[in-house]
């Protein structure tokens, strides 16, 4: 045996408590609450800019419920403006709608426009443009705890006061163990691996932000914002252990639109995540055209947005002892042996050396291959 030394989905949930009898517990479920366990949950932002507007469309749950979040397909989904204008979204899947709208006119406030496949109509207040400032910097600073990743911004015309963040994140990893060599179930054979599932050991992983970040100057003389924290990457983590790289988007919220931001946020400070149980329903600037007792989960802005890029290689950092739990087996080499192997969702990982043939070193999955984490095909901005 060998080891390896070196290596604004936003969901609201109806709250359900319990209520403490001095002989019993039984569950309380608010009627308001539960006679709507399917609230529409609205996320995305109307953009101003050369990314795409992208807008998803899902539904909340009960706590007891155990299904999975049900995204709402099939709908026609709009950008009005008010002199107008209509520009159509295209269904992308999953539950979004997006489309690349250009530059919008200057100074013409817009909504979003929703009509589902059930006949429900929801229109989004019409929003005034506010656009982001530029990022000045996103840095980091390396401690025992990890990597701290901040962002700094400023106005020069005091004009913003209110920030939102959310970033997403690519690395760059190794699988412990490489295989060139596959079985073929079918009459238990050993054969090499072809083009189609070699690259199996070199990948890339995305992920994107959960929590809400804001930041205000509207205490201050300046509109600046001076090392907001973002995240921290553990210590030791695979994050670094090759490339890592987090583009940081920034939005300029209204006063208004902080505050439901802020809301969201304190909520679910109780959760930990903003996929947990929100403890408050928190209306945003949606609504029902026909039904005032809809109750609507989102906040629509408009404006463009400013995105930051940086990356962080296994170079920059001190101390980076990324380290797994895989481990290498020895089998030996006969078709029972191999198949047991097979079964146990193990993958070769290499022939024993010469002159010992007769056995073969294999490894987890996971261990193996690293499609299953992550993504063979090289990001664009890679370096």
């Amino acid at each position: 045996m060998r080891k390896n030394m070196d290596i604004f989905l936003i969901l609201v949930v109806a709250m359900a408590g319990l209520l403490l009898m001095p002989a019993c517990r039984q569950t309380y479920d608010p009627p308001a609450i539960s006679n709507q366990a399917q609230h529409l949950v609205v996320e995305g932002f109307i953009n101003n800019g050369g990314d795409s507007t992208i807008i998803t469309l899902t539904h909340t749950y009960l706590l007891q419920a155990t299904a999975e979040v049900t995204p709402e397909l099939h709908a026609t989904v709009s950008v009005e403006g008010k002199d107008n204008s209509v520009l159509p979204l295209v269904e992308i899947g999953k539950g979004s709608y997006g489309a690349s709208l250009g530059p919008l006119t200057p100074g013409v406030p817009y909504r979003l426009h929703i009509k589902t496949t059930s006949g429900k109509e929801y229109l989004s207040d019409y929003v005034s443009q506010k656009n982001a400032p530029p990022i000045d910097s996103v840095n980091w600073i390396q401690s025992d705890t990890g990597i701290r990743i901040f962002v700094n911004t400023h106005d020069p015309l005091n004009n913003t006061r209110y920030y939102r963040w959310d970033y997403q994140e690519t690395w760059e990893f190794f699988s412990p163990f490489t295989s060139d060599l596959i079985l073929r179930p079918s009459d238990t054979t050993v054969i090499g691996r072809d083009s189609t599932n070699v690259l199996i050991f070199h990948c890339w992983h995305h992920d994107q932000s959960t929590a809400i970040f804001l930041g205000s100057s509207a205490r201050l003389s300046t509109d600046l914002i001076s090392l907001a924290p973002l995240l921290t990457i553990p210590a030791a983590s695979q994050q670094i252990s090759v490339e890592y790289s987090i583009l940081v988007r920034q939005y300029a919220l209204s006063a208004e639109a902080y505050a439901w931001w802020q809301n969201l946020q304190k909520n679910t400070e109780l959760t930990g995540s903003i996929f947990g149980i929100q403890p408050t329903i928190n209306n945003g600037n949606i609504h029902n055209t026909t039904d005032t007792n809809d109750v609507v989960i989102g906040y629509i802005g408009v404006g463009t947005v400013q995105t930051k890029r940086i990356f962080i290689s296994r170079d920059q950092v001190s101390n980076w002892h990324y380290l797994t739990d895989c481990e290498e087996y020895s089998i030996v080499n006969n078709k029972d042996s191999l198949y047991v192997s097979y079964e146990r969702g193990e993958l070769i990982t290499g022939k024993a050396p010469y002159p010992d043939t007769t056995h073969y070193y294999t490894s987890t999955k996971t261990c193996v291959d690293c499609t299953l984490t992550g993504s063979n095909q090289k990001p664009s901005y890679w370096p």
